[in-house]
């Protein structure tokens, strides 16, 4: 069911996605971007704990607790390297 296409921000966002941005509001690396062009914002309403675009990436806890999130920018790669020192 999570492998479907679904909505991640504005009013008709998927429970999943409502609940990774509220309990990680921003990208740990970058938390003060949003879109760098606001003519991409396309869904209502805007706020900044919505996922900027493609490949912004939530770490969870083996706990199901939600530990952090990266922008889209960042090396998925180096999520080892976090994960193994937690």
């Amino acid at each position: 069911y999570l492998m479907e296409k679904c909505k991640v921000n504005g009013s008709e966002s998927h429970p999943v996605f409502t609940f990774l941005r509220q309990s990680l509001p921003a990208p740990s690396d970058e938390p003060e971007a949003l879109m760098a062009d606001p003519k991409l914002i396309i869904w209502s309403p805007v706020s900044r704990t919505d996922i900027a675009w493609n490949f912004e990436k939530f770490l969870i806890a083996p706990d199901g607790v939600p530990y952090k999130r990266y922008s889209r920018r960042y090396e998925t790669i180096n999520i080892q390297s976090v994960y193994k020192n937690k």
